[in-house]
């Protein structure tokens, strides 16, 4: 399975002396035999069960001087881990420079293929002369020459002696490949660099131009560094005294640095000091290991733990198909970055898709959507397994084809692009509570506009109720025309009767004062009555909220206070004491007011009333004046009743007004509360490393503004409105502001609609609805993001494409996969290559990324760690059973698959190794391969 997930980090000792190593054998035992049991008792130990990563060892370099001896043993013994997946030959042999200068140690790790040629190919080539004698460095060469230097010596002994003294010319050695450059292939040579037996010690004693050219000619020789020093590792990256060019220049290449444990004793094993392990990501094969050569800053480092470690609950570990059109075995993802690629309708999208489904199925359908794509293969059942070995529905960042330059910005939409921007700069703690404030204060104005014209439709009923009951009953100038003119009428009957026009004109005044301070006492005992009745205003106030439809001030306070609500509450019921002892004090100070008024005027009218009753006696006397002055109470009373109707809706007129312009200046409130978060948002930016910056502004979402004034009223109006208002409400462009004469001049027309100029509701509305419609929030938050001077709107589809990418992938803090399917369709190549991939390499450090892509770049120029290649069943493309099969694995995979039983494959995707099969699917596959290779090479190291 691990082969499958492609190149992954493993710990790799290259540098492992075994008992019985010529040199420096510190190996305990008091045999060779028991040496060799306690070795591979210590590796077993050390390795454990594997639970451990950063104890198992899964490559080992056997380590000896000028002999592969000690590695053909282990081979055979075949004692080591199974965790141990390959073992390497590591010749080591000094090489001698001039005669002033000690010799230099360098490495020649071998290709196991190749173990069987070297005693011909390589040691029986090497020559070193000696007192008049030429010796190669086989086996019998170097016991002869162990011979002649201590004639005593045989066998073992004099090969020792040999080995220790023999010393091979840099030319030589360069001369031998040169000569059998299909061995060069096979042979990753690494120099020791330390002061005392490596390439910086050259010219310790003082450095000049020879030298110096010397330890150049050295490093240049070699392909990688033996060192765990930091300071060796920047420099020969590039990145230290001499930059990435001049390393290159100097050198050949840049190198990359190896170490290991260099153990002559059971303690070193795989016991570097200061725990300074070597971590290859790679296959474990020779072709795994000179991907250090073509990556070396990505593919090896030297530290105590594993390089990259993610949160498991952040890693897709793999997808199993329950569906009889996809093979059965799970399909593995890297933890890193992992590449599908395919042919045209191979199955390499769908894979993606299934995988972002079977994660959040609403999530990944809303990325799709308005996607103009044949609709996607249905598949029964797709189960995804977490690294954490869970397969729950977690967040992911799912990019579909076509998806980055499918979405558009639009200053009057909450846009995909706009929620994006929102999303990151919800990251920063001020913004997130101002966006929080900006909520609350939303919410509130929201429920007290519906109030308000709850309120104002419940008040237009009952003035049109009240206007027709006026209508009915009569207007009180009408009473008082009646009642004059019949008071005329008995004061033409009185001056016929015994009655003088004083006595008269008195009694008419004494009765209308009489009628007027009754109908006072009336008022002033009414307001008495009530303010009796009336309840303590924390028994109004409370159940006014409650029995709201609009608002309920105990949810507001636990909707928007998470942990002050019950403390706002108790406020609350400690200030209703306070409140009810004034409201009482001040209650019984207006009672007694009133009591003392009606008493005054009582008192005032008791000598009026008896010389009414006196006169009226008189009066009465007359049957006709009688009934006169009947009607004229009578006509009286309707009188005190109409002024009480023409009073309430007077008040009910005022009430109404000021309902309509708390209404319409809500909408100035709304665009306070935005402009007020926008400028939080303005003043603070993203603290997130980025060229991009951020701005908020507050616009007018007026497209769907008008198109709400067309749903609900009856558009064959717009003219006449037009004709009074100057108003176009079927072209909105026409009209330049959202202000409050375009809103006075809606509501006058729709309120009044048979005014001049006024508009009909549609039949699905009321005016209440209308209302809602039209006087909620217009205003839509407008983010913008930068990239120098030019707006998402004004950047090339290019580079649009790369900010939208930094921002769903870089600027968020979330640390979830990233899905994207063929990004590079979205960019130019040499977007790809300078900005899409120098993106993926460095994202795929911190988050695991799955990428669908037919650009070659993608795949090498980011180094991927995996490739999943995609195939559905075809004549010319069989699999082995499945309609859509997977074949997965690393770049540097190249290896034929053949049957358990030993038959050749049937299925096209284990005919070639993924190597190959890269070159063939992706355009530009071969290129892109000799480019990886090269690009830290200098045309001179490559000739």
């Amino acid at each position: 399975m691990d082969k499958e997930r492609g190149s992954i980090w493993r710990r790799w000792d290259l540098h492992l002396h075994t008992p019985g190593t010529l040199k420096n054998d510190n190996y305990a035992g008091t045999t060779l035999e028991e040496k060799w049991d306690n070795f591979y008792s210590a590796i077993k130990e050390y390795i454990g069960d594997g639970s451990n990563p950063d104890k198992v060892v899964s490559v080992i370099g056997i380590t000896d001087y000028l002999s592969i001896q000690n590695y053909l043993k282990v081979k055979n013994d075949n004692r080591l881990p199974e965790t141990v997946k390959m073992v390497l030959p590591n010749v080591e042999m000094r090489l001698t420079l001039t005669a002033s200068e000690a010799p230099v140690n360098i490495h020649f790790l071998f290709d196991p293929k190749i173990v069987d040629d070297l005693e011909t190919r390589f040691f029986g080539k090497l020559s070193f002369s000696y007192a008049g004698g030429c010796y190669s460095a086989t086996r019998n060469e170097l016991i002869r020459f162990g011979h002649t230097l201590d004639q005593t010596l045989e066998g073992n002994q004099a090969f020792k002696k040999g080995a220790e003294q023999y010393l091979v010319e840099l030319s030589a050695v360069r001369q031998l490949f040169k000569n059998d450059p299909e061995l060069r292939k096979h042979t990753l040579i690494v120099v020791a660099n330390s002061s005392t037996d490596g390439a910086s010690g050259i010219g310790k004693k003082g450095g000049n131009s020879q030298t110096d050219a010397l330890r150049k000619s050295v490093y240049q020789f070699a392909d990688a560094i033996f060192s765990a020093q930091p300071s060796d590792r920047r420099y020969f990256l590039g990145e230290g005294v001499d930059d990435f060019q001049k390393v290159i220049d100097l050198y050949g290449s840049l190198m990359p640095c190896v170490h290991g444990s260099d153990a002559h004793s059971i303690e070193k094993i795989f016991e570097p000091d200061q725990q300074r392990y070597c971590w290859i990501k790679a296959d474990t094969t020779f072709e795994g290991l000179l991907q250090i050569l073509y990556e070396p800053a990505e593919r090896v480092v030297i530290q105590s733990n594993r390089p990259d470690a993610k949160d498991p609950h952040q890693i897709i570990e793999s997808i199993t198909f329950e569906d009889n059109n996809f093979q059965r075995t799970p399909i593995v993802f890297n933890d890193s970055l992992t590449c599908i690629i395919g042919g045209k309708s191979t199955g390499k999208s769908l894979l993606l898709r299934q995988l972002a489904q079977s994660i959040d199925n609403s999530y990944t359908q809303k990325q799709e959507k308005d996607l103009t794509q044949r609709t996607p293969f249905k598949v029964d059942k797709a189960t995804v397994l977490w690294k954490d070995k869970t397969s729950d529905s977690r967040r992911i960042v799912y990019i579909p084809q076509s998806f980055l330059s499918r979405i558009v910005d639009d200053a009057e939409e909450s846009s995909e692009i706009s929620k994006i921007i929102h999303d990151i700069l919800l990251q920063e703690p001020n913004i997130k509570e101002a966006y929080k404030e900006f909520q609350q204060k939303q919410d509130i104005l929201d429920s007290r506009v519906a109030a308000n014209i709850n309120e104002y439709c419940k008040l237009t009923t009952s003035i049109r109720n009240l206007e027709d009951e006026i209508k009915k009953e009569g207007h009180a100038d009408t009473f008082r025309t009646t009642i004059k003119s019949l008071e005329a009428e008995r004061a033409q009957l009185a001056s016929v009767i015994n009655i003088s026009d004083e006595e008269l004109d008195n009694y008419t005044k004494l009765e209308k004062e009489l009628r007027e301070s009754d109908s006072k006492i009336e008022k002033l005992s009414r307001d008495l009555k009530l303010l009796k009745e009336m309840p303590d205003p924390v028994a109004v106030i409370p159940g006014y909220f409650r029995t709201n439809d609009c608002i309920n001030i105990e949810h507001l306070f636990e909707k928007f206070f998470e942990s002050s609500a019950d403390d706002l509450l108790n406020a609350i019921s400690e200030s209703e004491s306070i409140l009810c002892a004034e409201w009482r004090k001040k209650v019984k100070t207006i009672k007694e007011s009133l009591s003392n008024e009606i008493k005054e005027i009582e008192c005032s009218l008791r000598e009026k009333r008896t010389l009414y009753e006196q006169m009226k006696v008189k009066v009465d006397q007359n049957t006709q004046l009688q009934i006169l002055s009947k009607k004229i109470t009578e006509e009286n009373k309707k009188l005190t009743e109409a002024e009480k109707r023409n009073a309430t809706l007077s008040s009910y007129y005022n009430e109404a007004n000021k309902l309509k312009k708390a209404i319409i200046s809500s909408q100035e409130e709304y665009r306070s509360i935005c402009e007020g978060y926008c400028n939080v948002v303005n003043e603070t930016g993203t603290k997130k490393t980025t060229n991009l910056t951020f701005d908020a502004q507050t616009v007018w979402k007026k497209r769907d503004f008008f198109q709400s004034l067309m749903n609900s009223l009856n558009n064959r109006n717009f003219s006449n409105f037009r004709n009074t208002y100057h108003l176009d409400l079927s072209s909105p462009d026409s009209i330049k502001n959202y202000d409050n004469i375009l809103l006075e001049n809606l509501w006058t027309a729709i309120v009044e609609p048979d005014k001049e100029g006024g508009l009909n509701i549609k039949g699905a509305f009321n005016l209440a609805s209308v209302l809602r419609e039209i006087f909620k929030n217009w205003y839509n938050i407008h983010y913008i993001v930068k990239s120098g001077h030019d707006t998402i709107e004004e950047m090339s589809p290019g580079k649009k494409a790369l900010v939208l990418l930094e921002m769903l992938i870089s600027l968020e803090d979330s640390l979830c996969p990233i899905l994207i399917d063929q990004p590079e369709d979205d960019l130019d190549n040499r977007s790809i290559y300078d900005d899409l991939v120098n993106f993926i390499r460095e994202k795929k450090h911190e988050r695991q990324i799955i990428i669908v892509t037919h650009n070659a770049n993608v795949v090498l120029g980011a180094d991927a760690e995996e490739v999943i290649i995609a195939n559905q069943m075809g004549q010319d493309s069989p699999n082995e059973e499945y309609r859509f099969e997977y074949r997965s694995g690393s770049i540097e995979n190249n290896e034929l698959v053949v049957r358990h039983d030993g038959l050749e494959c049937i299925g096209v995707l284990y005919k070639k190794g993924i190597q190959t099969q890269i070159c063939d699917i992706l355009e530009g596959g071969r290129p892109a391969f000799e480019k990886r290779q090269h690009k830290y090479f200098s045309v001179e190291h490559h000739n």
